[in-house]
Parts: structure tokens; sequence; C-alpha cells
């Protein structure tokens, strides 16, 4: 420690992370070589909450779409996400952590397996995605 970042780059990089939990884990994972589970918390958590319910969406709405075809060794999905109406503006903390507006989104995503998946897709973890309709079984 000391030699290749200065120390008093450490206590800004502290200060920050103290702040915003996306720079908490970029500091945890490059400064204290902690891992962790994601580099970059995108969403929070309780604003991922605050946000749950059926989607908004009408009819002629703009979105932007993708999908991944898939082969019996992989999933195939698509996903829609269409810019909601609940736009907020941005607290003095967002503000501080460089957001000028907050967003919402409404994403409408579907994923299947086929039946004649491979092996290392027969496993208890995918059967219980298939149960609790997350994942649904083609032909």
């Amino acid at each position: 420690m000391g030699y290749s970042v200065d120390f008093s780059k450490y206590k800004k990089h502290i200060n920050e992370a103290l702040k915003s939990p996306l720079k908490r884990n970029r500091c945890l994972r490059y400064y204290g070589n902690v891992k962790v589970s994601s580099s970059e918390r995108l969403i929070d958590p309780l604003l991922w909450r605050r946000t749950s319910g059926r989607p908004y969406i009408h009819d002629g709405q703009f979105c932007r779409g993708a999908f991944d075809l898939g082969r019996c060794d992989d999933f195939a999905s698509w996903a829609l996400t269409f810019p909601g109406l609940l736009d907020e503006s941005p607290t003095a903390e967002d503000i501080e952590d460089g957001a000028t507006a907050l967003h919402t989104y409404d994403i409408l995503t579907k994923s299947y397996t086929c039946e004649a998946r491979a092996e290392s897709l027969m496993n208890d973890q995918v059967e219980a995605w298939i149960e609790a309709g997350l994942l649904e079984v083609r032909g």
C-alpha cells in the first residue's frame, strides 16, 4: 500500500465510497482487494422495490427491444424496454453522484429453453425457474 497509489488518493476514494454504492464497490475491489458480487450496483435496492408492480405500457408506445437466439445448450430470450412515465427530479445526493435526472423504465422479458436441452441445463435451479414461470419450455 502506498507504492502504486499515494495514500492521499486512498482517503479521497474512501470518502467517495462512503457516499455512493457504486463507488463503494469500486473502492473495495480496486483499492482494498476485496471480491465483491458486482463491480457496480447500478440500481439501489430501495429504488428497485419502490418501482415494483405491473408495468404501464400503452399501444403504440416507443420501446427498444433485443433478442438472443439460444440453442439446446443455452437459453433464448427477448426483452422490450419502455421509457417510464414516472421520471423524478434527482435529490442532492443523486446530483453528487453525477445524476442529472432519474428515469424509470418498464421492462418485459421472456426466456425459453427446449425440452431436449443439454445435460448441463438439466438441474434443480433450471427446474425451479421453469416451475416459477421464469423460463418457458418449448418443444
